[in-house]
C-alpha cells in the first residue's frame, strides 16, 4: 500500500510511501474528504518515504489545500522538498 493514514494526538497523517497509482489518488481524496468534515481538522502529508512526486500528485495537493482552505481545515506538508513547497504556495494565491 502506497498511502498510510494513521493518527498523531487529533491530526491525521497520510504517509506516502513508495510509488503512487491511481488507487492511491482516490484513497488520499477520499479519506481527506472523510476527515476533513470534522470540526477542527488537521491533516498532515508525510513525503518522506515517498519515491517520486508526479505532476498527478501535485496537482491533487494543490486541489486539496484549496478545498482544506475553504472549509477552514488545517493541512501540513511533512518532509516536503522547500522547492516544491514554494511552488505549491505561489499556486495557492
Amino acid at each position: 500500500m502506497a498511502c498510510e493514514v494513521v493518527h498523531e494526538d487529533a491530526k491525521t497523517v497520510f504517509r506516502l510511501v513508495g510509488q503512487l497509482d491511481d488507487l492511491d489518488f482516490d484513497r488520499i481524496e477520499v479519506g481527506f474528504e472523510t476527515v476533513i468534515e470534522q470540526p477542527d481538522a488537521v491533516v498532515i502529508f508525510d513525503f518522506a518515504e515517498l519515491e517520486t512526486l508526479s505532476a498527478s500528485l501535485l496537482a491533487l495537493l494543490g486541489m486539496l489545500r484549496l478545498h482544506a482552505c475553504r472549509v477552514g481545515a488545517q493541512l501540513e506538508l511533512r518532509h516536503l522538498n522547500p522547492s516544491v513547497r514554494t511552488f505549491l504556495d505561489s499556486r495557492q494565491h
